[in-house]
């Protein structure tokens, strides 16, 4: 039982903190207008920078194609095998 205490804080936590990171653009970008501090442009530029780098790295123009294509299915994998985690986690009984 405190497992599930401690991953419901766990869950509520991370969603404070997302909360607040989206309240804070939104503010921000309204006062501003300016949304360059979005994480998706970031997370573009440094996927663009890393498959440059590996592709000179490796001298195989293959990579610059094939990295953001990686990239995607792994976080996508990420992303599903936690939320599957946490669905089943919620089913085990002790």
């Amino acid at each position: 039982m405190e497992s599930k205490k401690n991953l419901l804080k766990l869950t509520l936590l991370i969603g404070d903190i997302i909360l607040v990171y989206l309240a804070l653009f939104l503010t921000l970008a309204i006062r501003h207008g300016d949304f360059s501090f979005w994480p998706g442009p970031q997370t573009q530029l440094f996927l663009f920078y890393f498959s440059i780098e590996i592709t000179t790295k490796e001298k195989d123009l293959r990579y610059l194609f094939l990295i953001p294509i990686v990239f995607v299915c792994r976080h996508i994998g990420y992303g599903l095998g936690s939320i599957w985690g946490l669905v089943t986690l919620s089913k085990v009984k002790k």
